[in-house]
């Protein structure tokens, strides 16, 4: 026993005169606490492991995630098997900072603003039309209210779309703001233009008068504007913080490879085809009462097939975030908005098939007319059905992440 004590004493003495000769050697004075560091010294900066803020057992290798690669000017020194120190003289310029908010949030916010403005048009026609107001056989009344209750509710807009943009920390608001009047008024302004042109020279009834025109730029010019604007600056005064459902970080996840079927396109294929498909029936009367001569009087039953869109979109756009989610694809923003806007385009398609298969429409006027008109309403169903979609992805994102309970 003695001899053993005496063997373990001299192992111990060996073991700490090769540690203080290594010490020697590597010129080791002070540790990195208490050490002083000069203008222009490296200071190495430790890597160990990265993980959400929320959930500590969920844990990265900090150098196994794609866009923190050492690369060649990184120096990796292995101590042991189980662990690794790397250093890099870093500066904050380096650090690649970047938030979980969409790209073009400018165009998102302004889109979300005029399908938001769309919606409560579409409410406010149905209302007016549920009282009686409308008469079946003057159209004339319709086109008025569209156009009066339109001006009146750009403020809508612009008070959506600034606060959302604010929200995303946007900082040219004065330019969200034109956008969201443009985005809608813009196509719709130039489509005008030239059908009433071609109604012209064609000495047709259709074309409005000069005083007609000028009368409804008055009312863009003194109302639409000025309440678009007064929106805009509610919609930045009352700016509160964008309320994610939990921290994000700032590097996004690398979205791993995905199939074909989970492209935007399909998506949208898929997201649109189940709306349309619930709203197909009701469109030939639609279309036959607009561009025919049939009277469209059962409004109660136009409204019932509004709100059935109106949730189906909703639901599938919900789904169809879920999976995308599932697959780790985290760039959902647009996605459900095209997502949801994609029944606009399905409309749009059946007007081809209305054009050449159920009407006896023909010659260029007709043409441009009917594929002109129909752009723009159908442009404005793909933004109000967006709309829809992206507010019931967004609660539905919100609602998931906060009842995930971390251990």
């Amino acid at each position: 026993m003695k001899d053993r004590k005496k063997e373990m004493g001299l192992t111990n003495l060996r073991v700490s005169i090769c540690l203080l000769i290594c010490f020697a050697i590597t010129g080791v004075l002070s540790s990195a606490s208490d050490h002083r560091y000069k203008a222009g010294d490296p200071v190495p900066l430790y890597a160990n492991k990265v993980g959400p803020f929320h959930n500590p057992s969920e844990t990265y290798r900090y150098f196994d995630l794609p866009f923190c690669s050492p690369g060649s000017s990184f120096q990796v020194v292995i101590v042991s098997c189980a662990t690794v120190e790397t250093y890099k003289t870093l500066k904050i310029s380096d650090l690649p900072l970047q938030k979980g908010y969409p790209k073009n949030k400018s165009l998102l916010a302004a889109c979300v603003g005029s399908g938001t403005q769309l919606f409560a048009l579409a409410i406010f026609i149905f209302v007016l039309a549920l009282v009686g107001v409308f008469y079946p056989y003057n159209r004339g009344a319709l086109f008025t209210a569209l156009v009066v209750i339109y001006a009146l509710t750009s403020g809508i807009a612009g008070y959506v779309a600034t606060n959302f943009y604010c929200q995303l920390e946007g900082t040219n608001w004065v330019r969200n703001l034109i956008l969201t009047g443009c985005l809608f008024c813009g196509p719709l302004f130039l489509t005008f233009c030239f059908l009433n042109t071609v109604a012209i020279i064609y000495s047709a009834t259709a074309a409005l008068p000069f005083g007609t025109i000028l009368v409804i730029l008055l009312i863009w010019t003194l109302v639409t504007f000025p309440l678009l604007v007064l929106g805009g600056i509610a919609g930045k005064n009352s700016k509160v913080e964008f309320q994610a459902p939990t921290r994000t970080t700032k590097y996004p996840r690398e979205i791993p490879p995905l199939p074909w079927y989970r492209g935007a396109v399909p998506q949208m294929v898929m997201a649109g085809f189940l709306p349309f498909s619930a709203i197909y029936i009701e469109l030939y009367y639609i279309f036959a009462s607009v561009w025919g001569h049939r009277i469209y009087t059962i409004y109660s039953i136009l409204f019932i097939v509004f709100i059935i869109l109106i949730i189906v979109t909703a639901f599938i756009t919900v789904s169809l975030t879920y999976f995308q989610l599932a697959a780790e694809d985290h760039e959902w923003w647009w996605r459900a908005f095209l997502c949801g806007g994609s029944t606009g385009l399905f409309i749009y398609g059946y007007c081809w098939y209305y054009y050449y298969a159920r009407s006896d429409m023909s010659g260029f006027m007709q043409t441009s007319f009917f594929f002109g008109y129909m752009a723009c309403v159908c442009y404005g169903f793909f933004l109000m059905l967006g709309t829809v979609g992206f507010r019931a992805a967004l609660v539905f994102v919100r609602h998931i992440y906060r009842s995930i309970k971390c251990e």
